[in-house]
């Protein structure tokens, strides 16, 4: 046999062999073949590279994409979802394992939003479509980390000017938010109207103030933990809707078993929020809390608006 066929169909028949295919609800949770929504693909290509493909239960391709770790972690390359006709819903590119350009499609095929990303992964732009081509808004970024500018348009579908706004990060205090700059609504016809914001994250009714009283009134330092001695800094992720309601509450970074249950209990009873507001409308944000555990009373850190997962994109 032909040594290079030879070595061909050895390594044809490593990846093969490595492959696992394993089923999934709507969640991604593993369930029975009768009960998928779809199925997943994994192999191994080499010795570093994952791939991972996803298939709908009537055959057609959901997802591609390869990673560094086999849970899909440190992605490469350009990954792949489509709508269950087989049409391209997004794709996204790594480079030196950070995001570095998402975009996502309509079901008509005409493109939908682009988001471009820096080296250290921060946004740098955001350009969103209606549905018949037109621009809808376009964001942009600029400056370090902790001193963001955002400018933003926004458009009518017939292509007129409907809002100029900028914005600046602001650090300052408790919380962090976009302060706005500047800001300018126009009508169809080109005359200002009443400047409505182009966002506006949720924030606790009241203010910091509020929010320290309420955590001075229901916080319980556990009594094992009080014995123990055992302090640290929980962060609690949870999600804020449309209604200011909290849902989802989950520990994201862990301390003491004891201190998360406390914390997922501080926030799972906190009363309704003002709602957070993007693109001029009332959305769904997710947030992130620390919560700092030491001497008996929980001391707050600043607030993370974890706003790039309220969904894939949020701006």
């Amino acid at each position: 046999m032909n040594q290079n066929l030879f070595l061909l169909l050895l390594i044809i028949g490593q990846v093969v062999s490595a492959q696992k295919k394993t089923y999934h609800d709507k969640h991604g949770a593993v369930v029975g073949k009768n009960e998928a929504y779809y199925y997943k693909v994994l192999s191994k290509t080499d010795d570093k590279i994952w791939r991972t493909e996803q298939f709908y239960v009537s055959g057609i391709q959901n997802y591609e994409g390869h990673s560094i770790k086999k849970d899909g972690s440190e992605k490469i390359g350009t990954h792949y979802f489509y709508y269950p006709s087989g049409k391209l819903k997004s794709k996204s590119v790594y480079l030196n394992k950070q995001l570095s350009h998402f975009e996502s499609y309509y079901k008509s095929s005409n493109i939908k939003r682009t988001s471009v990303y820096n080296s250290a992964g921060l946004k740098e732009s955001v350009l969103i479509y209606y549905d018949s081509g037109q621009l809808n808004h376009e964001v942009y970024f600029s400056g370090p980390e902790k001193n963001r500018k955002l400018m933003v348009k926004s458009y009518y579908k017939s292509g007129e000017l409907k809002r100029d706004d900028q914005y600046v990060l602001d650090t300052e205090g408790d919380n962090i938010d976009y302060e706005l700059v500047k800001g300018l609504s126009l009508s169809k016809e080109g005359d200002e109207i009443s400047h409505t914001p182009f966002m506006r994250l949720p924030a606790f009714k009241g203010g910091s103030e509020a929010l320290e009283a309420y955590y001075r009134k229901n916080f319980r330092y556990p009594s094992e933990a009080i014995k123990q001695e055992s302090e640290g800094r929980v962060f609690v992720s949870f999600n804020i809707n449309k209604n200011g309601k909290i849902s989802r509450a989950k520990i994201k970074i862990s301390a003491d078993y004891r201190l998360n249950e406390e914390a997922l209990r501080l926030v799972n009873n906190m009363p309704d929020w003002e709602p957070g507001i993007l693109y001029g409308k009332k959305t769904n944000f997710n947030f992130v809390i620390p919560i700092n555990f030491k001497s008996t009373a929980p001391q707050r850190a600043k607030t993370i608006y974890d706003i790039n997962k309220n969904s894939r994109e949020n701006f």
